[in-house]
């Protein structure tokens, strides 16, 4: 006759035989040709469905007077209806011609350069392409156009379907208040912070089914920061560099995904002083392209302290 504790290692491989999933993601969506885990009845079994918290997310997130506002915040005067993704990755390319010339010391084109970026996004705002600190200033303003239009595209197809926001509702699990897991995150959240005072109302695990890292990467639980609106794209197709496919470009000019061990950073790239969305994400980096601030954490712990899924992460 074997432990308690062997009962419920034996259970959780038995589990993780008939569904494919392990015990801690048990609230994925069902894997092809395992045995389905039923969701709802279980949630509703721990004492928490979380249904209400999801709703109000949707609504966060689908939001048309969020976009709009969104749209001026970043002091554009065009509509998005009326922009075009190609348009904004052609913005990318010329900002990267130009930070090429400036490079080989041809600073004779610039003025060809700026003229050319306003033709094709006439409403973006003036700039003046000048040296490489001024082609690199403009890329972050012009990935928040990229993102913005990339999420209202997905906002539009969601609301013509419906489809989009039930599959959202499958990748979200809210977390009980009273787990341990919410209580972690909370101390997380609070302990790598300045300036910034947080109420939180609800967390979620966003189980997207990505990829996982080898053993040997060094990976991190970093945060990131990005308006409430642009998460229609986010849990679509997780978090991109602008222009997509990785081009060469996006090199050139300092592009990418922004993350931070700090919480107030990201929150401050929320861009809002009213309800804000925070990221947490497991992030594999290398110490090409990571920079050390002022604060930050003093020592790293694993993970797995959040949730045993992450062990090996480090947070």
């Amino acid at each position: 006759v074997g432990t308690q504790d062997d009962a419920i290692i034996a259970f959780k491989e038995k589990f993780e035989e008939k569904t494919g999933l392990n015990w801690g993601n048990r609230y994925d969506e069902a894997i092809p040709h395992f045995y389905a885990f039923d969701n709802d009845k279980a949630r509703q079994s721990d004492g928490y469905d979380g249904k209400e918290a999801v709703q109000e997310l949707m609504q966060l997130i689908f939001n048309e007077t969020g976009f709009n506002e969104a749209n001026i915040a970043l002091g554009n005067n065009f509509d998005l209806e009326d922009i075009k993704i190609d348009d904004i990755e052609k913005g990318f390319k010329t900002l990267a011609k130009a930070a090429a010339e400036i490079r080989k010391d041809r600073k004779n084109g610039t003025t060809t350069y700026t003229n050319k970026y306003h033709e094709i996004l006439p409403g973006a705002g003036k700039i003046e392409i000048q040296d490489l600190k001024s082609c690199q200033t403009q890329v972050k303003p012009l990935q928040g156009i990229w993102e913005l239009k990339n999420a209202y595209e997905i906002m539009k197809a969601t609301c013509d379907s419906g489809k989009e926001v039930h599959l959202f509702d499958r990748l979200l699990t809210p977390l009980s208040q009273d787990s341990k897991e919410f209580k972690t995150l909370i101390e997380y959240l609070n302990n790598y912070r300045v300036f910034f005072n947080y109420e939180v109302k609800d967390i979620f695990r966003i189980n997207r089914g990505e990829e996982r890292a080898g053993k040997k990467a060094n990976r991190k639980l970093l945060w990131h920061g990005s308006r409430a609106v642009n998460y229609c794209s986010i849990l679509s197709h997780g978090l991109r560099i602008a222009p997509s496919g990785g081009l060469w470009y996006s090199k050139l000019l300092g592009n990418g995904i922004y993350l931070t061990d700090m919480s107030s950073v990201a929150a401050g790239d929320c861009k809002t002083d009213r309800d804000a969305l925070l990221l947490l994400c497991e992030a594999d980096l290398t110490k090409a392209n990571c920079t050390q601030g002022i604060t930050g954490p003093k020592q790293w712990i694993d993970a797995k302290e959040v949730h045993e899924t992450l062990e090996g992460v480090q947070m």
